[in-house]
C-alpha cells in the first residue's frame, strides 16, 4: 500500500511534469531545460518508490544515509538554481541599462532638433 508521502510526491511530480510539457509546447522552455527538469522529476519518482536507491547514491557519495545524500544534493541544486537566476537577473539589468541609455540618447537627439 502506498503511503501518503508517496502519493503526495507522485502527484506533485506528475503536476510538475505536465507543467513542463505545457511550457515546452508554448515555447517558454528549451528542450535542454525540459530534459534536465524531466530527469530531475523522474529521479524524485524513482526515489519515492524505491528509497533504497538513495542509499546506493549515499554510499557512492560517501554519506552515511540516503536521506542525508538527498538533502545534500537538493541543497546543491537549490544553490545552483539561485546562482543561475542571479546571473540572469544581472544580464537583464545590463540589457535594461543599455536600452535605457540608447533611448535617452535617441530622445536627446530629437529634442535638440525640435527646438
Amino acid at each position: 500500500m502506498l503511503s501518503y508521502i508517496q502519493i503526495l510526491a507522485t502527484l506533485i511530480s506528475f503536476l510538475a511534469l505536465a507543467s513542463l510539457f505545457a511550457s515546452y509546447r508554448r515555447g517558454a522552455l528549451s528542450l535542454r531545460r525540459l530534459a534536465a527538469w524531466f530527469v530531475l522529476w523522474l529521479i524524485v519518482i524513482v526515489v519515492v518508490f524505491h528509497p533504497a536507491f538513495s542509499d546506493v547514491v549515499a554510499v557512492f557519495l560517501g554519506v552515511s544515509r540516503g536521506t542525508d545524500a538527498a538533502f545534500f544534493i537538493a541543497i546543491l541544486l537549490i544553490f545552483y538554481v539561485i546562482f543561475k537566476l542571479l546571473m540572469q537577473i544581472e544580464s537583464l539589468e545590463q540589457n535594461l541599462t543599455k536600452i535605457v541609455r540608447e533611448i535617452a540618447l535617441h530622445n536627446g537627439d530629437r529634442s535638440d532638433k525640435v527646438e
